[in-house]
């Protein structure tokens, strides 16, 4: 089969009457590249990739596929394959009859046909159930036949809507390796539109975070969760203490300045900036320290636990500290045993503390 071919989103827009789903949006796709597209429900990442499916046609703004315009062209002249949520497979037709729907529209001799659906079964690994009917399957397997019949021609990209929504937990995480192991085998390009936090981070090469019609931030997921840009970013991608104030230097050291006084150590940001600037820190709550030895942190203050709740592996704490700020701090259940509700010591080394400037 084919590797995958780049994609290039320039500054695409569409309106549904007055409703403006998604404004001026770029992005792009290296060969071989896995990018998602999250976002909560109606921040125009659907929108988008209907739009380089060609279901819906951008009111301006171009998509290129291989360095190619695809604006003009209708969907099924595009080289792209599509998953769906919903699977959207024949009831009636047999697995290697769906999967090879697409090569019979094409008009693709039939020997060929039977090798690339073959070839295609094989990769999914569901040769053996190539003459059962969609309704004896399970509803991973359904969701790998789909996947099959998206990969049987040889697109040069393949977007994926939501393919793993309807699925169970645990289902959704072996499709999920599933996929990646594919998607490298072949060096497919996939657009992959999510809701799942967890899904776009462990899958993605980068992520492209949507938000009122609008890219919000572009980068690898390591980069959007440990040093996010935006309050929305940190925000929305797992959980994040954010705590507003000024940032400053106390005794040459970087602190932001929260309201009620308390000095906050933070890493020294990137770029100059001055004393006195609002701005907001960012520090995840596995980042910090119960009970730490001094040597271990940065800064430390008295806390009280106000309350604490059992999610099996770990325990998340509400976490009062000086100057009346409530903090989120997570701890594995190993070292969680130890901390009761009442007072404490918490703090964090500066280097976990992230400084957003908005």
């Amino acid at each position: 089969m084919t590797t995958g071919q780049s994609l290039d989103v320039r500054s695409v827009s569409k309106r549904f009457g007055d409703a403006l789903a998604v404004d001026a949006v770029s992005c792009a796709a290296r060969t071989g590249e896995f990018v998602s597209f999250l976002g909560p429900s109606g921040s125009g990442k659907t929108t988008t990739l209907n739009m380089i499916a060609g279901f819906e046609t951008p009111d301006s703004g171009d998509i290129l596929v291989g360095g190619a315009s695809q604006t003009s062209l209708a969907p099924y002249r595009r080289n792209i394959g599509m998953v769906f949520q919903n699977y959207a497979l024949f009831p009636h037709l047999p697995v290697h009859r769906n999967v090879a729907f697409p090569l019979e529209v094409r008009g693709t001799p039939r020997r060929e046909i039977r090798t690339r659906v073959a070839r295609a079964l094989e990769t999914v690994q569901l040769s053996e159930k190539a003459g059962q009917l969609p309704r004896q399957l399970s509803g991973g397997q359904q969701q790998r036949v789909a996947l099959a019949r998206a990969l049987v021609y040889e697109p040069g990209l393949i977007l994926m809507d939501e393919p793993l929504g309807a699925l169970d937990k645990r289902l959704r995480i072996d499709l999920q390796s599933e996929i990646k192991r594919i998607q490298a085998a072949l060096g497919l390009t996939i657009i992959y539109v999510t809701h799942d936090q967890d899904e776009a981070v462990t899958m993605s090469d980068r992520i492209c975070l949507f938000d009122g019609g609008r890219i919000v931030e572009t980068g690898t997921p390591s980069a959007l969760y440990e040093t996010p840009r935006t309050r929305f970013t940190a925000d929305f991608l797992g959980t994040s203490n954010l705590i507003g104030g000024t940032f400053t230097h106390d005794g040459g050291v970087p602190v932001l300045m929260a309201e009620g006084g308390a000095a906050l150590p933070v890493a020294e940001p990137q770029g100059s900036v001055p004393s006195g600037t609002t701005a907001t820190l960012c520090i995840r709550p596995e980042r910090i320290r119960f009970n730490p030895p001094a040597e271990s942190v940065d800064a430390h203050w008295p806390a009280t636990i106000e309350e604490a709740v059992y999610c099996g592996n770990l325990t998340r704490y509400r976490v009062r500290i000086a100057g009346g700020i409530i903090l989120k701090v997570e701890a594995p259940n190993a070292e969680a045993g130890a901390v009761a509700e009442g007072p404490i010591t918490l703090g964090w080394k500066a280097d976990a503390a992230h400084l957003i400037l908005e």
